[in-house]
């Protein structure tokens, strides 16, 4: 997913112009919608309830990589096991820092199905004690599932936060069979 951001930031230099493309995926929490301008995915919103049917939605998956990345997330809502991070997205990145950068790589590598600590992942993105700036900047996280904010916990083993509430952090991380004793 990463093995290049240079290029991935000179791609998410195209036209200012260029039309974003919104494509929806169902699951059985609802509608759920990818954003992407030109070949960048700009933004994943997570399902919502009650959003099925007609909608905002612009466009239809094309071929290749779109229709692979709207049938994982249907699969990964489904139940089954999806690796994200092994899709090689083109995220736009544009704009993120080299402190975000560091961290998004660090979020990527949190494996499906296990947790890491903000702690942990500050100290994974070469920013020991930066935690709480971790947490910041997971809460504009635009790529929720494939940079996955939701398998990172606080150091007591409590659930945390999440900026698509903590009722998704949960039900994401009981999709991946983890169990947070006391995790309210």
């Amino acid at each position: 997913m990463f093995t290049n951001s240079v290029d991935s930031l000179k791609a998410s230099l195209a036209p200012a112009g260029e039309a974003r493309r919104v494509l929806p995926y169902e699951t059985r929490y609802g509608r759920g919608l990818l954003v992407w301008r030109g070949c960048l995915l700009v933004a994943h919103h997570l399902p919502q309830p009650g959003s099925s049917g007609g909608g905002a939605a612009s466009g239809h998956p094309s071929a290749g990589l779109e229709s692979e990345l709207v049938g994982a997330l249907e699969a990964y809502f489904a139940g089954r096991r999806v690796e994200f991070e092994a899709m090689a997205l083109p995220l736009d990145l544009g704009g993120y820092s080299r402190f975000e950068l560091d961290v998004a790589r660090a979020l990527a590598a949190v494996p499906y199905g296990e947790t890491r600590s903000y702690a942990q992942v500050a100290d994974a993105a070469g920013h020991a004690r930066a935690q709480r700036a971790v947490g910041s900047f997971m809460s504009r996280n635009s790529f929720p599932l494939i940079l996955p904010c939701h398998r990172v916990i606080k150091s007591s083993g409590a659930l945390g936060n999440f900026s698509s509430g903590r009722h998704w952090k949960k039900r994401m991380l009981a999709l991946e069979g983890v169990s947070l004793a006391g995790a309210a």
